[in-house]
């Protein structure tokens, strides 16, 4: 679990973390604050600029007693990153798709897939997708349907039939 070295609201829902690897990030909360009613008190900007690290680290609170998780405040920072093609390449070799079997699974042709590779930044319904995919392997293989065209064979003699 990553730990919180510091923490400081800079604006109306968006906070600086430092985190005690040396990494920094800000995060958004505007989505947690309106998504989840105990949250709502975060709007008013005097209670959310009183944001400090808890429990050595492993979360912030807020004066009103509000707490938030140092892995949850890491979920949001990651997901709100932005990811790159390089990014959606390697997400595509970690699940060992051809660009027709990620085509199929975005329901897109695989020009499409080849121009998501090329991108700066990827757009946020592909990046919640790929992270989605990612974190449950169960959603890749309720959609994957296996291509043979086009995958190059494997190095070595075919399975035996059992």
């Amino acid at each position: 679990m990553r730990r919180i070295a510091d923490v400081r609201a800079v604006d109306a829902n968006r906070l600086v973390v430092t985190w005690k690897d040396g990494a920094v990030d800000t995060i958004d909360m505007t989505g947690v604050i309106a998504g989840f009613a105990p949250f709502a008190p975060l709007n008013e900007p005097s209670l959310f600029r009183t944001a400090a690290v808890a429990g050595y680290g492993s979360g912030i609170e807020w004066a009103n007693g509000l707490t938030y998780s140092a892995d949850s405040l890491d979920c949001v920072a990651t997901e709100q990153r932005p990811h790159t093609g390089d990014d959606f390449t390697a997400w595509q070799t970690s699940l060992n798709l051809s660009l027709q079997e990620a085509a199929d699974l975005f329901g897109v042709s695989v020009t499409t897939v080849k121009q998501y590779k090329k991108l700066r930044i990827l757009p946020t319904a592909v990046q919640i997708a790929c992270s989605a995919m990612t974190r449950d392997r169960d959603l890749v293989l309720a959609h994957y349907r296996p291509r043979t065209n086009g995958r190059p064979r494997k190095k070595g003699p075919p399975a035996a039939a059992e």
